[in-house]
């Protein structure tokens, strides 16, 4: 599958298969075992689970961790390990049924991200209610956002998530913000992306060498390119020039850190060097751009269809984000069919 047309990013079996070996929460026994032997056995029907769902036997994994579960009721590993293989199965009622369990019996970044990814799936194949389902999970993201920040470990998943619920309906300022912040707490250690896993070696002065990044991580870079372009175009063209100089200096850092082609390296700086000829121009000086800086500004005019839809949907009262010192409110059904009518006619162009 086109990594373009990939679900993104989910706490898919593969990726769900690693965070699934991490050590179950402690609990009491029911009495008819002590806790460590019951554990144990939960532990056995675990990885026995995850060696099936790897094979690809789903039905049988999730039998294997229905068993977890009924020797660690207080776990939500198992579930969220269910979850995932009805995600596999095409099921995706039980999917989100299991998933909702995992994360009622314990909030982290993957009960959270998981649920979050079956509501945001339901969301896009439905016309009412959909607004509920993207609010409920904007919530679900933020708790396990939460979690992460206050326990210090590393997981990127519930940020980027959050930040593509904000790309779905096209506001980049949001978007930007969680997925910027997702970078602070990415759960692999840094090093040159652009090679192979097996290539990893330090560099010279015990720099690391060059690996193979996850392709939801270069997912989100190349998104954090387009938006911080668009922006940072929109915002030169409206004579906020500092404003685009930041964005520009986003872009132009992932488009250095991720070999892609979909970036180009050059633009932010061709565009930085023309936002200075203009601000030049405007304090009465010489144009040392040229004609360059006449197509810069015909970029700068040329409003984005995303962008735009962004627009829309606020102005029409639709805005269900949750921000600081601002209530969240109810999406219509009414308004989140105008905006699937301009994500069909609205389409930002290919670059």
């Amino acid at each position: 599958m086109d990594r373009a047309t990939r679900p993104w990013p989910r706490c898919a079996v593969a990726a769900a298969l690693l965070l699934c070996l991490a050590p179950l929460r402690g609990g009491a026994g029911d009495g008819q075992e002590d806790f460590y032997a019951r554990n144990e056995r939960a532990v056995e029907h675990l990885q026995l689970g995850n060696a099936l769902s790897m094979q690809g036997m789903h039905r049988e994994a999730i039998e294997e961790w229905e068993r977890a579960a009924a020797y660690r009721p207080d776990s939500n590993v198992p579930w969220n390990n269910m979850a995932n293989s009805f995600t596999a199965l095409k099921e995706p009622e039980e999917a989100l049924r299991t998933a909702r369990k995992a994360y009622d019996i314990h909030v982290d970044h993957m009960s959270a991200t998981t649920l979050a990814n079956n509501l945001r799936a339901k969301a896009q194949g439905s016309k009412l209610g959909a607004g509920e389902l993207y609010e409920e999970a904007e919530s679900v993201l933020l708790a396990g956002m939460a979690v992460v920040r206050r326990s210090g470990e590393r997981n990127e998943h519930p940020f980027w998530t959050l930040a593509m619920l904000y790309w779905d309906q096209g506001d980049y300022l949001e978007f930007l913000a969680v997925a910027k912040e997702g970078f602070d707490y990415l759960s692999r250690e840094w090093c040159a992306p652009g090679g192979d896993a097996e290539d990893d070696a330090p560099g010279a002065a015990g720099a690391p060498g060059p690996c193979a990044v996850p392709d939801f991580e270069l997912d989100i870079a190349e998104k954090i390119y387009a938006a911080s372009t668009e922006v940072a175009y929109h915002a030169a063209g409206h004579g906020r020039f500092q404003d685009a100089r930041l964005h520009l200096e986003w872009a132009q850092h992932v488009a250095q850190s991720y070999p892609s082609a979909k970036m180009d390296v050059a633009a932010p700086e061709f565009h930085a060097w023309c936002i200075e000829c203009a601000e030049a121009e405007a304090r009465g000086g010489r144009n040392m751009c040229g004609g360059a800086l006449d197509n810069c500004r015909r970029k700068w005019q040329d409003t984005n269809g995303r962008y735009l839809r962004m627009m829309a949907v606020r102005v029409m009262g639709c805005e269900w984000r949750v921000r600081k010192g601002r209530n969240s409110q109810k999406v219509t059904a009414q308004c989140f069919w105008v905006v699937n009518i301009c994500r069909d006619s609205c389409a930002p162009v290919e670059r």
